[in-house]
Order: C-alpha cells, then sequence, then structure tokens
C-alpha cells in the first residue's frame, strides 16, 4: 500500500504483543488490537507541526470516518471575529437624535435638548452611565421618580424620552428599546361636572304642548285618583 507523506493518512501504532513493526502494516495478528493514528501535516499551514492524533478505535472502517471528520474540521473556514463596534457615548446620541429633530420648530427642539440633556446628567451622575448601551429600562424609571408638575407636562416628558430610546434601537445604537415598556404617569380621570342635556327648540315646543294638554285635560275632567294599577281614573262625580 502507497502512502502520500505530504497528506494526512492512518497508519498503525503496534502494542508489544504485535510481531509487528511497521506502521503501514495493518494485518496484525487475530487477537492482537493495535491502534489506528491519523499521522501528517497539516492540510492548510504547511509551518504548522506534525498531526499525530489517536483515533480511539482499532476498527479500520471506524478509523477511516475519523479521519475524514477530521480533515473536514481542518479545512473548514471559521470566520473571523468581526471587531467590536465601539460604543457611542450618551451624548453624542442626543445630538444625533436631535439633529434629526432639526426640522422641528425651535421651543420643540430646545425642550427636547433640555430635558434629554437631564437625562444624560441624571444617569451619568447617579450610575456612572456614558455609553448609549449602559442604562436600562429600571435606571429611566428611578430618573421618571424624580420628576414634578402637572400630568400633562410629565406625560409628555416621558413621551419624548420614549421617542430617543425608540430612535437609538431603530438606528443599531442600542440592541433593544428599552423605553418600551415605561410605566405611565398617574391617572388623568378627575370628577368632572355632569350638564344636563338641552332640548332642542323643536323638541322644547312638543313637551309644553303636552303639558298643556295634559293640564287642560285634567282641569276639565276633575280630580282623578290612582286606581290598584296605579292608572288614574275619574271621581264618581265626574262620572255622574
Amino acid at each position: 500500500m502507497l502512502y502520500n507523506r505530504d497528506m494526512l493518512r492512518l497508519v498503525k501504532k503496534h502494542v508489544a504483543a504485535c510481531p509487528k513493526t511497521s506502521a503501514t502494516d495493518w494485518k496484525c495478528p487475530k487477537g492482537v488490537h493495535c491502534p489506528f493514528y491519523v499521522r501528517g501535516p497539516h492540510p492548510t499551514d504547511k509551518d504548522a507541526p506534525l498531526i499525530v492524533r489517536h483515533t480511539g478505535t482499532t476498527n479500520e472502517q471506524a478509523a477511516r470516518m475519523f479521519l475524514q471528520d477530521f480533515e473536514r474540521d481542518l479545512y473548514d473556514l471559521k470566520p473571523e471575529p468581526q471587531p467590536e463596534k465601539p460604543e457611542l457615548p450618551l451624548t453624542e446620541a442626543i445630538d444625533l437624535y436631535l439633529a434629526s429633530k432639526r426640522h422641528r420648530s425651535i421651543p420643540r427642539q430646545r425642550k427636547l435638548k433640555l430635558q434629554l440633556g437631564q437625562m444624560a446628567t441624571f444617569l451619568t451622575a447617579t450610575f456612572g452611565h456614558r455609553a448609549a448601551t449602559e442604562p436600562s429600562n429600571l435606571d429611566l424609571q428611578q430618573f421618571m421618580n424624580t420628576w414634578e408638575g402637572e400630568y400633562t407636562t410629565l406625560k409628555t416628558r416621558r413621551e419624548n424620552m420614549k421617542g430617543f430610546w425608540r430612535w437609538c434601537a431603530n438606528s443599531d445604537i442600542t440592541p433593544k428599546n428599552i423605553a418600551f415598556s415605561l410605566p405611565v404617569i398617574g391617572d388623568p380621570r378627575h370628577e368632572k361636572e355632569r350638564i344636563p342635556p338641552t332640548l332642542t327648540q323643536k323638541r322644547s315646543g312638543k313637551y309644553l304642548r303636552r303639558q298643556l294638554t295634559a293640564t287642560t285635560f285634567t282641569n276639565e275632567a276633575g280630580p282623578t285618583s290612582p286606581n290598584k294599577s296605579g292608572r288614574s281614573r275619574l271621581s264618581k262625580d265626574t262620572r255622574a
């Protein structure tokens, strides 16, 4: 059997009980089990040291399968690790977000700059967060707990902050939108004075005519008294 020494091949390492000595001689006596080894140069790296790998078997078929899998693993090109994307500072993310709002009104831009600047200052001073990927939903909730003001003002401020973090997630600055499930602020429902419904001129006239007709009929018929069914009935004097 001929072997190419420039490629991986199977060889046998004979045990002491085996009379064979050549690594290429696989015909061992019956009852003697000599293990197979994989031996040869690295197929893709010529400067790598010589490969000698135990197959863990004395069966020729199993050793050949081991060699095929071993060669496949050596030829498989592993993807090179991608360089880590540098984390964007929170202040720079805010500046980019404000740049996307340059077509909004000047008061709107000023309000966003003020509110997001206060958020960045709080997150840095309280938790030491400087990158846009560091804050969490709980950090934003603690920042919301410091707010004071009317309900409408706080609700608008919450929506402004959610809009910023939604933009960060959509722009791949953060892996997810950490402000997606922020709790609502307060309860806007208050007791309101109920205004009784008003009648239109047409319905008012119909109602007055009905009342006038009932009053005229009562005056002409005389006093009435309710019967057992609850309906009014004429007195005996009237029926007579």
